[in-house]
């Protein structure tokens, strides 16, 4: 079965250069304020806030005009299909509503 790689892209927090200032800081001591997404397939995978609809969006990987990316770290492969990743991805959907950044981020 094909292994297809899957990659954890780690933004800073925001699209201006105050996330960045942060967690230049806040990193040398193990924390940060970080935004995650998840790639596989050629598409990035997230979650955030939405007033409607689920919360979970995608992008072209490493391009989210939200946040700015800081690197990548490889999560290893999946032999799962395509189809099989939307359907895992479509069953964790939540509302974007309850979207909160300590609890369910």
């Amino acid at each position: 079965k094909r292994q297809e790689p899957v990659v954890l892209n780690v933004y800073d927090i925001g699209s201006d250069d105050l996330g960045r200032t942060v967690n230049q800081v806040l990193r040398s001591v193990g924390s940060g304020a970080y935004h995650l997404a998840v790639e596989v397939y050629g598409r990035e995978w997230s979650y955030g806030a939405t007033e409607t609809g689920p919360g979970s969006f995608s992008c072209l990987p490493r391009a989210s005009t939200q946040h700015q990316y800081r690197e990548s770290i490889s999560l290893g492969n999946t032999s799962m299909s395509r189809r099989e990743v939307l359907a895992l991805l479509r069953s964790l959907e939540w509302p974007g509503v309850e979207y909160n950044i300590l609890r369910k981020n």
